[in-house]
């Protein structure tokens, strides 16, 4: 009597192993920083989720790849977008993760641009050149010092450039000089010095 329990035991464990399924994929990037790093430096990110046994990372270019670990890196400034997929035998690649990497100039350089209005009384318009940083990133925003000594500022442009007209009651002479900047979380920052020689 005591065998054919056991035997009786043994089948429902069997049966109730057949029908647990496997826990649900967590998805996990690491590590979780850095978010920004230089033109100079190379990131390694591992898929470090729980539950998976298969990968697919999407890569920016259209390109994926299975492998465990992929590099992250870029010569130029660029906001790095992926996406990481992990599945297991139960579970298909539904189970999606993403992550963003700023690649920031590693030499930030001052530019500068001089202008030569024909007269006192005419508007400048005045624009940001952006080479250290991701002109494209979403977190940048572009500012200035403020107007140039003899003028006010007259309208912003979205594309970083600044009107700047001149003030009546203090009109422009000599060189007047500003600075205009694109920054990303108010850190990492492109200036620009503008220089005026009015007439």
């Amino acid at each position: 009597m005591k065998s054919v329990g056991i035997v009786s035991f043994g089948i429902c464990l069997l049966f109730l192993a057949a029908c647990i399924k496997p826990k649900e994929p967590i998805v996990k990037i690491c590590p979780e920083e850095p978010l920004v790093i230089t033109t100079s430096d190379t990131l390694v990110l591992e898929n470090c989720s729980e539950n998976s046994s298969s990968q697919r990372w999407d890569l920016p270019s259209g390109a994926f790849s299975t492998q465990n670990m992929i590099a992250v890196a870029s010569g130029l400034p660029t906001t790095y977008k992926l996406k990481l997929s992990v599945s297991n035998n139960e579970y298909a690649n539904e189970f999606t993760k993403t992550r963003t990497v700023k690649i920031i100039s590693d030499n930030f350089t001052t530019s500068e641009i001089t202008l030569n209005p024909p007269s006192n009384t005419q508007n400048i318009t005045a624009c940001t050149i952006v080479n250290d940083l991701d002109a494209a990133d979403p977190d940048g925003g572009y500012s200035t010092a403020g107007p140039p000594d003899g003028y006010i500022l007259k309208e912003t442009l979205p594309n970083g450039c600044f009107v700047y007209k001149p003030d009546p009651q203090n009109l422009p002479s000599g060189t007047a000089v500003t600075y205009h900047y694109f920054c990303i979380s108010n850190e990492h920052c492109d200036t620009t010095k503008i220089i005026i020689k009015n007439p």
